[in-house]
Order: structure tokens, then C-alpha cells, then sequence
């Protein structure tokens, strides 16, 4: 993340894949078809509805230097989400904050104009969408066909099952390459299983040039209070540029154009009290003011995020969709046999005297119960024994009456 790098927001989305089988689709090892569902047009610009869940994702992560894609989280849940049924899909919608109908036209109208700017006035802008399948497995044709249509997907049948190792390969083969090379690796052996049996993927790579740029020789030493009160000495960059300019009582806000002015970077500085976006203005108002010339100090940074999204979005309100049997994924298999097992984000972002480069991914995965068919729920006084298998001895033998003594 060096000179000549710009901003982010380029996304990547699940695939489909569809085998004609009455009704159903079938990933199995012969004959891998993509739907024959063609991508709906982008339509007329749909406003964004995600604003309240951009904040409160971002209010949810740990504290520090955070990079987040809410459009590319968004684009991985609405695909999940087109597979999930009765509570299970009411808890994506509250989470996302609007009905997956909905947000399948809004994201198509979104990321069919992001990739339409790619090659014009300095942008550059790759969008890939992604979905891995078990091999042999059962698929819906609605999901799969809704993929195609709303996302633009296209399926890859996978052999998780007998090759887990492979398929972590393969995907992040995938992310390095969607990413221009930002973002090596989305995931890992940790989250990707033998039980693993679906993977939605979106990717974002963005990178402009400013309008105006900022003059290197101005560029200098500068004081930069952290949130913990700190003072460090930064690369601060001064110009006078033409922005887009809003201050109201909780919030300070710009956005400043890049060379194609269908992109911007807003920075948004809170008046006082805690760095949390919950409570303060749409960052996205300033947008709707006139440009005016100021004079700007901004700092040259460079940050880089990795984060599991499960506790976020569990707090968001996506609860059920990670346990094996409350899980109704049964748009996906026509079963409820699935659960998510994992939601993955990385982002980084760098911004310079000419612009600013970022890139950011999203996976998802969905699992098979380890254990299909038995639940043990041990809620009652039980004995526990530590044996040595070879000759069945009771090395260590006690029981448990009361778990919290």
C-alpha cells in the first residue's frame, strides 16, 4: 500500500450453480451447469438502506484501527440470506435492517455501477463473486437461480468433504486475485472443514485518484491525539481542496472528490466524547452539499483488519443461524441439515498525496452437523471418567452434581 493507491469498496458476492433436477439442483461431479437465469439490469440508483448497519457494525468491533466493506459484508449475508427461511431469514433481515427482496435489487442496482466506472478518470474498480458447493450435494434451484439473477454468480463444486485443505486453497487463490494482491488469504483450516458445505465470497477492490491532490512537498511532521489522549507524530498532508463540507452540532464532515465524481472519501470527525457512529449524522448527508474550497490536514495512513463477524452479528441479532438444529437454511438444501459456521472479513486502506487504494473481502461459510441426527444436551448430574483407552482403566473417575461449586 504505497503511492498511487486509492479507496475501497468493490464487493464480491455469492455464486449459484444449478443442475436441472426437478426443481432442485444437484452439484454433483458430472456436468457442472450455471443457471441459465440471466442478470437482472441494474435499474434505475437505488438509495442505500445500509447506513444503520454500517454503524452499528463498526460500533461493534474492537477498539482501535478498524477497516470494514459494509457493502461487501451485506452482499455475503443478502446471499446467505437468500437461502434461509422462516425465523432463520427474519434474523438476516434484522440484522441487515431491510427484507432480502429488497436488498437484492438494491445490491444488483450497487455493484453493476461500481464496476461500470472501472478504467474511467484514473478508477479502477474489480468486482468478483464467488460460491463453492460440496460436490454430490442438493441445491435449490430458487436459491441458486436468485444468485445468478440478483448477484451475477457463478458456482464452483468443491470437495470439501475430502479435501478441505484444497478448497482453503482455492478460495484464497481466489481473494488474492480479487484483490489485486492486497488481501492474500481469507481462510483457513479453522473454518473451512470436511463438514464445510457451502462458501459465499464477495471481494472489493478499489483504487482513484484525488481531484485534487494533495502536494508532497507539503506534507509534514504533525501531532495526532489517539483515543486513549496519546499524542503521536504523524505524516500530515495540507492542501485546499474543493469538498463537500457539513458540521453540525455532534459531527464535522467532508468528502473529498476523486478524479471520477461518482466516488468520494468522506471523513467525518465527532465533536466530543467516545469515536462511535451509532447516535451521529448519516455520514453519507455531506453528500447532499455544495463544494466549497477549505484548507485540509489529513494524515497519510496506512491500516490493515481482520475480524470474525460471528459476535458482532450475534449481537446484531443473527442468532439462530449458528446452531445445528434452530439453523433454517432450507432454501439452500430443501433441509434444515446446514448451520453458518463462519462469517470472515479483512479489509486494508491506504491514502496518500494521490489517492487512495483499498480492497476487502467477505467469506461465509455453512456446515453439516459433525454429528447429523444426535444431540446430547447435558443438563443434569453425570459422572466423568479420564480412561486409558488401551487397556480401558479408569485413570480419573468422578461426578458432577453441581457445575457452578
Amino acid at each position: 500500500m504505497d503511492v498511487d493507491r486509492r479507496t475501497v469498496l468493490r464487493m464480491l458476492g455469492l455464486s449459484a450453480l444449478a443442475l436441472e433436477l426437478s426443481g432442485c439442483a444437484s452439484a454433483g461431479d458430472a456436468g457442472l451447469v450455471i443457471s441459465d437465469i440471466g442478470r437482472a439490469p441494474q435499474g434505475n440508483p437505488v438509495p442505500s438502506t445500509l447506513s444503520t448497519f454500517a454503524a452499528q457494525l463498526l460500533d461493534a468491533m474492537p477498539e482501535g484501527n478498524v477497516v470494514l466493506s459494509p457493502a461487501s459484508i451485506a452482499v455475503v449475508l443478502a446471499m446467505l440470506g437468500n437461502g434461509a427461511s422462516t425465523t432463520t431469514r427474519t434474523e438476516f433481515e434484522k440484522v441487515l435492517g431491510s427484507p432480502i427482496d429488497t436488498l437484492n435489487v438494491e445490491l444488483n442496482s450497487l455493484d453493476q455501477r461500481l464496476v461500470a466506472l472501472d478504467g474511467q478518470k484514473d478508477t479502477h474498480i474489480t468486482f468478483s463473486n464467488a460460491l463453492w458447493v460440496q460436490k454430490g450435494g442438493t441445491w435449490q434451484k430458487p436459491f441458486l437461480d436468485s444468485l445468478k439473477k440478483w448477484y451475477g454468480a457463478g458456482a464452483r463444486a468443491t470437495d470439501f468433504m475430502k479435501n478441505p485443505s484444497g478448497a482453503v486453497d482455492t478460495i484464497n487463490a481466489w481473494c488474492k486475485d480479487a484483490t489485486k494482491g492486497l488481501i492474500p488469504t481469507i481462510v483457513d483450516t479453522s473454518m473451512i472443514t470436511q463438514y464445510t458445505r457451502v462458501v459465499a465470497g464477495n471481494a472489493v477492490h478499489i483504487k482513484g485518484t484525488w481531484a485534487t491532490q494533495f502536494s508532497t512537498s507539503m506534507t509534514s511532521k504533525a501531532p495526532f491525539r489517539t483515543g486513549s489522549g496519546a499524542e503521536v507524530s504523524v505524516d500530515m498532508m495540507h492542501g485546499m481542496p474543493y469538498v463537500r463540507y457539513l458540521q453540525t452540532t455532534s459531527l464535522t464532515s467532508i468528502a473529498l472528490p476523486f478524479r471520477h465524481p461518482d466516488l468520494a472519501f468522506i471523513v467525518g470527525v465527532p465533536a466530543s466524547g467516545p469515536l462511535t457512529l451509532t447516535g451521529l449524522p448519516d455520514l453519507c448527508d455531506v453528500l447532499a452539499t455544495e463544494q466549497t474550497e477549505i484548507v485540509l490536514s489529513l494524515p497519510k495512513f496506512h491500516s490493515e483488519f481482520a475480524q470474525s463477524l460471528k459476535s458482532a452479528l450475534t449481537t446484531l441479532g443473527l442468532v439462530d443461524a449458528w446452531t445445528y438444529g434452530q439453523a433454517d437454511l432450507s432454501g439452500m438444501t430443501g433441509d434444515r441439515s446446514l448451520f453458518l459456521s463462519f462469517v470472515q472479513h479483512k479489509a486494508v486502506l491506504a491514502v496518500d498525496e494521490l489517492g487512495a487504494e483499498g480492497a476487502a473481502v467477505t467469506a461465509g461459510g455453512a456446515s453439516a452437523s459433525s454429528m447429523p441426527g444426535t444431540t446430547l444436551v447435558v443438563d443434569q448430574p453425570f459422572f466423568w471418567a479420564i480412561a486409558h483407552v488401551p487397556t480401558k482403566t479408569l485413570v480419573m473417575l468422578g461426578r458432577e452434581d453441581d457445575p457452578t461449586l
